[in-house]
């Protein structure tokens, strides 16, 4: 089962930015369904004046202790730390995994 929850305007968001979400989302959702053995997905995105964030939660067999940053999660924080941003991959409280990408929102030209 998938659940998506998209809050605020996805649109109004600078092409950059949106590039880079669209991916993290991808790899995200491409790293549950290869790796987690999960039943549930969950996708948010929340546009907000003053950042964008995307959490993507499964609730599948979760991280491994300790986690492995490669190329998939590499790149997810890096394309999080080129706009300012965060990037968080930790185990859920009930199982599973939750992927947290956040990125702050500035003038159209400075995220452009």
């Amino acid at each position: 089962m998938s659940e998506r929850d998209i809050r605020g305007d996805v649109g109004a968001l600078p092409a950059t930015v949106c590039r880079q979400l669209r991916a993290v989302i991808t790899e995200a959702v491409d790293n549950v369904i290869t790796h987690a053995r999960a039943t549930r997905l969950s996708v948010r995105v929340e546009v907000t004046d003053a950042q964008v964030e995307a959490r993507v939660a499964d609730d599948g067999i979760g991280p491994p202790d300790p986690p492995i940053y490669g190329l998939g999660l590499g790149s997810m924080a890096a394309r999080a730390r080129d706009l300012g941003g965060s990037f968080g991959f930790d185990a859920a409280a009930k199982g599973g995994t939750i992927v947290t990408w956040r990125v702050p929102l500035m003038s159209p030209d400075q995220n452009a």
